[in-house]
């Protein structure tokens, strides 16, 4: 599965893989490709909106101080009609890309965390509904990669009661579903019947 995101100045592209989550992004000045394994990912979930447009206004604040300055040293020498155009359309231009950089900074997020590693992607684009479906399915890969590597169902060589404790740990720690759990016990019966007998 995969989830593809542009944002004002970059592309990123989120890669559900067998055994890992591949993120590229890519901007104008550098090409970034990362790597985190499902066990090393956590299960929480953090939704964050950006309210603050201190930049905009931080940047109203320089452009009328810079304006204003040139104004009180042009008062005994009047500014020409192109240099008064060219401040304008200078001005015009910082504000608009100021505030297009702040409004994309503004967007709301998403910040999946809770183990080694964690990373942010953008909670409605290109739908809420994709991204909802995303986190999804990566969850239920993260719960399939622990069951894997903690309970290794398909490993002849587990006991069943080893294997049930760890399950028991899981749903403790509400890794798994207790629907989850009940599957897995059930397929660890039928593996363990399955078993050949030991005799001789």
């Amino acid at each position: 599965m995969k989830l593809e995101q542009k944002r004002l100045w970059d592309y990123r592209e989120f890669t559900l893989l067998d055994k890992e989550l591949l993120i590229r992004m890519t901007s104008p000045t550098e090409e970034i490709e990362l790597k985190f394994k499902y066990e090393d990912l956590g299960f929480e979930t953090a939704y964050v909106k950006k309210k603050s447009l201190t930049l905009v206004l931080s940047a109203s604040l320089i452009l009328i101080t810079i304006i204003g300055g040139m104004i009180l040293v042009n008062l005994n020498n009047p500014l020409t009609t192109f240099e008064t155009i060219a401040i304008a359309g200078l001005t015009v231009f910082v504000y608009i890309a100021v505030f297009l950089i702040s409004y994309d900074n503004r967007k709301p997020q998403i910040v999946v965390k809770g183990g080694k590693e964690s990373f942010t992607l953008l909670a409605d684009t290109p739908s809420r509904e994709k991204v909802d479906e995303f986190i999804k399915v990566l969850q239920e890969r993260m719960t399939q990669r622990i069951i894997d590597l903690e309970i290794r169902p398909n490993d002849p060589k587990m006991e069943y009661a080893t294997q049930k404790e760890a399950l028991e740990n899981l749903l403790d720690n509400e890794i798994i579903s207790r629907d989850k759990f009940e599957e897995m016990i059930k397929l660890l019966k039928e593996k363990q019947k399955s078993k050949p007998a030991i005799g001789f």
